[in-house]
């Protein structure tokens, strides 16, 4: 279709979105269930890794992993 001219850079674009039949997602859960006794290190954990995500967002290091994946 492209080498005869029937469609847009934008139905391209389009097209290549509808590629994409599934993600993955992951979640990192935290527990306030008796947390200080069976977790004492959750709360500098969780700021530490929410820091490093963070970090990693503002940097474009996320976004290039994820260019990885769907190219």
């Amino acid at each position: 279709m492209k080498k005869n001219g029937e469609y847009t850079q934008w139905a391209a674009e389009v097209t290549l979105e509808s590629k994409i039949i599934g993600t993955n997602e992951a979640y990192l859960g935290y527990t306030d269930i008796n947390a200080e006794n069976n977790f004492p290190f959750k709360k500098d954990f969780s700021i530490k890794f929410d820091i490093e995500i963070y970090k990693m967002k503002k940097s474009g290091e996320i976004q290039e992993i994820i260019n990885r994946f769907v190219e």
